[in-house]
């Protein structure tokens, strides 16, 4: 499997987004609580972005490992 330098550099940010997300949703935890988020909802969300997080670093690492880029003559 090759990859083009677009399509890896969206795999790239895919994963530099989903970290950013789960940077952000831990950081408004306290906020989320005053404005009267359910305990249980804000754990839902954390455990589908710490998901979401996991496979894009997966994806990251099989990629560096095994699908070089396409090299332009």
């Amino acid at each position: 499997m090759t990859l083009t330098p677009t399509l890896k550099f969206l795999v790239i940010a895919y994963a530099f987004l989903i970290n950013s997300a789960v940077l952000i949703w831990t950081g408004i935890q306290i906020n989320a609580q005053n404005l009267g988020l359910s305990l249980d909802w804000y754990n839902i969300g954390l455990t589908v972005l710490t998901t979401l997080n996991l496979g894009a670093s997966g994806l990251l690492v099989y990629l560096g490992l095994k699908a070089p880029t396409v090299d332009n003559p």
